[in-house]
């Protein structure tokens, strides 16, 4: 077999692919208390995006 690997046009030895990279399971939990925006919300902040108080 031949090819080669890249992730946004960059080659396998541009980019660190433990850096770049993750597995995220399927298995979503949800808070049926919450709003779908208040779960996407916390999703969110939960991996240290949005607003930070």
């Amino acid at each position: 077999m031949i090819g080669e690997i890249s992730y946004n046009e960059y080659k396998l030895n541009e980019f660190v692919p433990q850096k770049t990279s993750a597995y995220i399971s399927q298995y979503d939990l949800h808070i049926p208390e919450m709003t779908v925006r208040e779960t996407l919300d916390f999703s969110a902040r939960c991996q240290g995006v949005g607003k930070k108080t």
